[in-house]
């Protein structure tokens, strides 16, 4: 039995997901960056560094201040890093060019897509996260 899923809504190191709802702000940040930043080196060396900044938080922070934590609130997995990592790229790549605005919008878009249940959902209630065990 697979323990990975190539698309779900949530992502977390014990049940990895390539692609989750954020994919598309990767993606769109992507085409930002190719607007903004001078060279595609210097974007994508920045998404990385985010990138491993995720994994730094997500699998040493949160499991060293609370070291009760269930395995199954650890997010942002190794999968899914590189799943953000190649959609963020392909927005690097996209040969359109997109008003800020039209980005801004689809950013904002995303995140009203994709959060709905965090203020109910345990995996993002930091209350849970640090006061358990």
């Amino acid at each position: 039995m697979k323990n990975y899923s190539i698309y779900s809504l949530y992502d977390f190191v014990k049940k990895p997901a390539l692609f989750t709802t954020w994919s598309a702000a990767h993606y769109s940040s992507g085409l930002l960056a190719k607007k903004f930043i001078s060279s595609n080196k210097k974007a994508r060396l920045l998404h990385i560094l985010y990138e491993m900044k995720d994994l730094y938080i997500s699998v040493i922070k949160k499991k060293n201040l609370n070291p009760n934590l269930p395995d199954e609130f650890i997010q942002n997995s190794i999968l899914n890093s590189i799943g953000d990592q190649l959609c963020y790229e392909l927005g690097l790549q996209t040969n359109i060019d997109i008003d800020l605005q039209v980005t801004t919008l689809i950013l904002l878009t995303i995140g009203v897509i994709a959060s709905p249940k965090l203020p109910n959902d345990p995996h993002w209630n930091f209350k849970i996260w640090y006061n358990r065990g």
